[in-house]
């Protein structure tokens, strides 16, 4: 499923003009990485008991959530899932200053080979959290949280008060 969303968004971002962000790769390891992050994803859904996004472009929200309160939807809450590849040195949660626009971005790591399926969900930190860090002590251009920042998945999930 993973390699079916990951076509699909970059044959569609090509079309769309879109270029790679990973400038200097082959195509085939642009499309690992492309893998890589739909994968993520799934591994965020299964883990939120939600639809995974199957949408054909790249660089949006992954997911919108609902937020009840009363059994009363009162807002939606966008979701950006960030997946390291396993050879990545950092296990950090990296999101480009330009791209903070959602309300949470999830940090998933890949374990083992693409091949293999095998990802750990590091956390979560709000919109408000990534835009407290400075941009560029890690990565220029780039705000940073430690994965040890992050806080449980759990405290993400859609919310039902159901007083």
């Amino acid at each position: 499923m993973a390699w079916f969303m990951a076509n699909e968004r970059r044959e569609r971002c090509r079309e769309l003009g879109r270029v790679d962000q990973s400038s200097g790769e082959d195509d085939e390891r642009k499309m690992n990485y492309e893998i890589i992050g739909a994968a993520g994803e799934l591994a965020v859904a299964k883990a939120l008991n939600i639809c995974p996004d199957f949408g054909e472009q790249s660089g949006l929200a992954d997911f919108t959530l609902p937020f009840f309160k009363f059994n009363r939807i009162l807002s939606y809450n966008t979701l950006d899932v960030k997946t390291v590849a396993a050879e990545s040195k950092g296990k950090n949660l990296l999101v480009n200053e330009s791209a903070v626009y959602c309300d949470a971005y999830v940090l998933v790591e890949q374990l083992k080979r693409i091949k293999d399926g095998e990802y750990k969900i590091h956390g979560w930190a709000s919109r408000e959290h990534v835009k407290s860090t400075p941009v560029g002590e890690v990565q220029e251009g780039c705000h940073f949280l430690n994965q040890n920042e992050l806080l449980d998945l759990d405290y993400l999930a859609p919310t039902r008060d159901t007083r």
